[in-house]
């Protein structure tokens, strides 16, 4: 799978622009090393991608999908894609969001769905050969040395708004052992009544910090 910069997008270019392109615009997006696509210069534009309506009655399209391959063994890494959204320094503003996921069932008519509604799936798959340092789901640090006034949590959760269904809870186990989440009665390695705790998580609901202790195995 060739990339632009050996003909396969400017080439795409060059065909769909068909006579309106000089030779010398035919080259240069030959010889793209990067694809840089931007709107015109005003808050209300957007690069869209896909954004149309999907007729089929069954299958689960993808709508982007972005599968990079490391096809020669070295040490070089990948990342599959980077968002790094920013304030120029000094300029003030409001909100910076990262990634926004929306999953939205639109309107109010009847409609059901027969699986879940999901804002983030993650999933890595490892062949039986590979050996691999590591493995999260979510590696969450932070390098920031701003002032955070209302404190810098891994997680912030809000009440349902707009009269929605409220959660069931904060986690859902889908059996006793997933994730480390297990069912046994008296089964911990310290009895909570008698041992002491070895450290604790804080939690902080509405202005009020809590402590949640945990115990070391051994």
């Amino acid at each position: 799978m060739a990339d632009a910069g050996s003909g396969h997008f400017g080439d795409y270019l060059i065909r769909g622009l068909g006579g309106r392109i000089t030779d010398t615009m035919k080259t240069e997006l030959r010889n793209w090393s990067n694809l840089d696509l931007r709107t015109v210069q005003t808050q209300s534009a957007a690069l869209k991608l896909n954004s149309r309506d999907f007729t089929a009655t069954s299958g689960e399209p993808n709508a982007v999908q972005i599968k990079p391959n490391v096809s020669v063994g070295g040490t070089t890494g990948i990342t599959g894609l980077e968002i790094s959204p920013r304030f120029a320094s000094g300029i003030a503003g409001g909100k910076l969001v990262g990634i926004k996921s929306n999953p939205d069932l639109k309107g109010s008519a009847a409609g059901t769905l027969t699986g879940p509604v999901r804002c983030y799936e993650a999933k890595f798959d490892g062949g039986t050969g590979r050996t691999v340092h590591s493995g999260y789901i979510l590696d969450c640090m932070t390098s920031n040395a701003a002032t955070m006034t209302n404190g810098c949590f891994i997680i912030g959760i809000s009440a349902a708004g707009g009269g929605g269904t409220g959660w069931s809870g904060f986690l859902h186990a889908r059996t006793s052992g997933a994730g480390g989440v297990t069912v046994s009665s008296d089964g911990m390695g310290k009895d909570p009544q008698s041992d002491n705790e070895a450290g604790y998580v804080i939690i902080r609901v509405a202005s009020t910090d809590y402590h949640i202790p945990f115990y070391a195995t051994a």
